[in-house]
């Protein structure tokens, strides 16, 4: 396996690890909603908005796995020669990359648990 193909499938990887950790963040997401839909009216608007808030960032980070995608594309479709040529600017690109879906995912899970919480607390309470 050339280089040029070790990193088209390490990004390939990376991408479907990530789309899968968004597949079930909304999938938990859309459990909080319906949990939160139990609760009253002025506790349930402000869960909801904690929920939307996770859902902007759920938003960011598939622009991301999108951005990742359009790297893949273009070292995919370039020549080895090319490649010898983007090397370099593609892994800096891809590091910077991972280092944005690293925050924004961070961001995600700590307003997800926080919210979730929240939501069985009250449901609990109710």
């Amino acid at each position: 396996m050339s280089e040029k193909e070790a990193f088209q499938t390490t990004i390939e990887q990376q991408l479907q690890e990530w789309q899968s950790q968004i597949d079930e963040y909304s999938s938990k997401l859309d459990g909080l909603r319906r949990k939160a839909s139990q609760l009253e009216s002025d506790v349930r608007l402000q869960h909801l908005e904690q929920i939307k808030e996770v859902e902007e960032r759920i938003e960011a980070v598939n622009i991301k796995i999108a951005e990742g995608q359009q790297r893949l594309e273009s070292i995919k479709s370039g020549g080895e020669e090319a490649w010898e040529e983007m090397k370099t600017g593609s892994q800096h690109a891809w590091d910077d990359l991972v280092k944005g879906f690293n925050k924004a995912w961070g961001e995600i899970k700590t307003s997800s648990d926080l919210a979730s919480s929240r939501i069985q607390d009250r449901t609990k309470n109710k």
